[in-house]
């Protein structure tokens, strides 16, 4: 249990140090009061320590789910995986499916889905390190997102994304990074 605490206390400072790397008293009071979208991923890390709890712990896990999907209006599954660094810059709307793997340093903007294709599936993505889905994207399927990708803002991706790509549209196609900016 010792080592699942130091772990939910360095995902927890893992995830602060993304909205603001000087933490001292005051901005940890400003995330813990101020800031909904780390209220969301410690919301997350508190769901996946409680859940392990014998006994209570479901019953814990979904008070703090039911009271995180009303406050925040985002239905993020505590069986999801979830890396380091977890960045949610405006968190409304955001829906992550069971077994969704989310890599480190990934930011996600409102209004995202991440899920399967269809209800009978359990087949999920997989979201590597340093991505960023912006607004509106929806990912769906048992498909990869790559290192360093960026996927637009209401794009619809269901193929693997390589790695450093940007993909834009619907359905999402791939665009060369360097002539987009």
């Amino acid at each position: 249990m010792k080592k699942d605490k130091y772990c939910f206390w360095k995902l927890v400072k893992s995830d602060a140090l993304k909205y603001n790397d000087n933490l001292n008293i005051i901005s940890v009071f400003v995330l813990l009061f101020l800031q909904p979208g780390f209220q969301l991923s410690l919301s997350i890390r508190l769901q996946q320590l409680v859940q392990r709890v014998p006994i209570i712990g479901k019953m814990l896990q979904k008070l703090i789910w039911y009271i995180t999907c009303v406050v925040t209006s985002c239905y993020c599954s505590s069986y999801a995986s979830y890396g380091s660094g977890l960045y949610f810059p405006h968190p409304c709307g955001i829906v992550i499916g069971d077994n969704v793997i989310i890599g480190e340093n990934v930011t996600i903007y409102q209004g995202v889905t991440i899920g399967t294709k269809s209800y009978d599936v359990r087949e999920y993505p997989i979201i590597s390190n340093n991505v960023v889905i912006y607004a509106g994207a929806k990912i769906f399927g048992s498909i990869c997102i790559g290192r360093s990708s960026i996927i637009g803002a209401n794009a619809v991706v269901f193929k693997n994304i390589p790695d450093d790509s940007l993909a834009m549209g619907v359905p999402a196609k791939i665009v060369n990074k360097q002539t987009s900016t």
